[in-house]
């Protein structure tokens, strides 16, 4: 889809509390999620966590350091027995390399990584290490950012809490969001989504809306048709 570059534009990734994950950007730009956006991260899975494959080390602590995750990171995430549950809900080598990956670039924490395992654990919450990983993301992204107020605050409980679904681009959301100077972190809810939408559009902005479809019928009278408003629906999963 070509865009007028003459149309002044930002880009902004909005996905809180609902299923939907908003994308404005420039005529020219090509806008961009976080990679793990295809990753679902409400804590629903289809597959049932399996013992991650021989080619992990039997203990979990060497597994990590032969990804190169530092002797440090691997001691303040709680050591063999705090990381052997991560190594448990890995489905596969590549998922576990992935995680190793985040925690070396320091776009992770460990422990917050093995605290949601554990949450999801004794929640009963079937969750995936992909999922987990997404929210300690976001986690760090928002405690990172130095951020304050209520709209953050509510955003990291919600995320600790893996029975709650939240958005996988929230931390990019609030951040985004707290350069305009009309938002109030004090005061903001994720219900006005609806009229961020409509703002942007009478500014005329590009807007690409991407949901998995959960609460589309009951939310599509929200919005007025619009050419610069785009609707995608992704499936995710088999079901």
């Amino acid at each position: 889809m070509k865009h007028n570059p003459s149309i002044p534009c930002i880009l902004i990734s909005a996905s809180l509390l609902l299923p939907f994950s908003v994308y404005s950007q420039e005529g020219g730009q090509s806008g961009g999620g976080d990679s793990a956006a295809e990753a679902s991260v409400t804590g629903s899975a289809s597959q049932k966590a399996v013992t991650a494959p021989e080619a992990l080390e039997g203990n979990p602590v060497v597994s990590f350091l032969k990804q190169g995750v530092s002797l440090q990171k691997v001691s303040a995430a709680g050591g063999k027995k705090a990381l052997k549950v991560l190594v448990e809900n890995a489905t596969s080598f590549a998922e576990f390399s992935n995680l190793s990956s985040q925690a070396k670039a320091n776009l992770l924490n460990l422990s917050e990584t093995v605290s949601l395992v554990n949450d999801a654990k004794a929640k009963g919450v079937s969750t995936s290490l992909t999922a987990v990983a997404t929210r300690a993301v976001n986690i760090k992204k928002l405690e990172d950012s130095g951020l304050t107020g209520k709209a953050f605050t509510d955003a990291l409980t919600s995320l600790r809490d893996t029975s709650a679904s939240v958005g996988e681009n929230v931390a990019t959301t609030l951040i985004t969001l707290a350069d305009d100077p009309t938002f109030d972190p004090e005061t903001f809810d994720s219900a006005t989504l609806d009229k961020i939408i409509s703002g942007l559009i009478k500014k005329k902005r590009h807007i690409y809306l991407c949901t998995n479809g959960i609460t589309l019928g009951s939310s599509l009278n929200k919005f007025t048709p619009s050419p610069y408003l785009n609707i995608n629906v992704h499936l995710d999963g088999m079901e």
